[in-house]
């Protein structure tokens, strides 16, 4: 029989930062096999310029964990100073396939945008596509860490919780 893997998201979570922005009103929904949606508002309480930088932190339980501790995986360093992402063909591409779900500031072509001004943001139901996971290969419960920090000092973290479990043939096995 072949071994495939299903990812499932759980939650997201603010983990710090409430002084730099507030997401405790974004909410994940769906789950299991249902496409999961991401709905709600967040509020940025300081613009953030080429002072700020983005990037992902992933962590690791294994599945026949007893207590509740999270390791750290290696990955590439692909931190990405905010302003530097706002004219990105990502984030545009992104912004076009949202742009009706979202109030995030439109990209201008030929005019660099920054920064990303503070204000209130709203998503409506925008897809939380899967994508490839290069680094998660094996099952358990997975923590990826979006991280903002301000010159190298990071001051905010917003985490997202998946699960991976394998399925063979069609039985998926529940390990919780």
């Amino acid at each position: 029989m072949e071994s495939t893997s299903r990812v499932t998201f759980e939650r997201i979570q603010q983990i710090s930062g409430a002084d730099v922005a507030n997401f405790t009103n974004l909410r994940l929904i769906g789950g299991n096999d249902a496409m999961p949606f991401l709905n709600g508002s967040w509020e940025l309480f300081q613009d953030l310029d080429n002072n700020w930088s983005q990037f992902v932190r992933l962590w690791y339980q294994s599945p026949v964990a007893t207590d509740a501790t999270f390791y750290p995986i290696q990955t590439p360093n692909r931190s990405i100073r905010v302003c530097d992402h706002l004219n990105s063909e990502h984030y545009r591409a992104w912004w076009n396939r949202n742009r009706y779900a979202v109030n995030y500031p439109e990209p201008q072509q030929g005019r660099w945008m920054c920064p990303f001004p503070k204000g209130e943001y709203y998503l409506r139901w925008v897809a939380l596509e899967k994508g490839v996971l290069p680094w998660v290969s094996k099952p358990g419960l997975y923590r990826m860490d979006f991280c903002l920090a301000n010159n190298g000092v990071v001051r905010m973290i917003h985490a997202l919780y998946f699960r991976v479990q394998p399925v063979i043939g069609q039985f998926q096995h529940n390990r919780k």
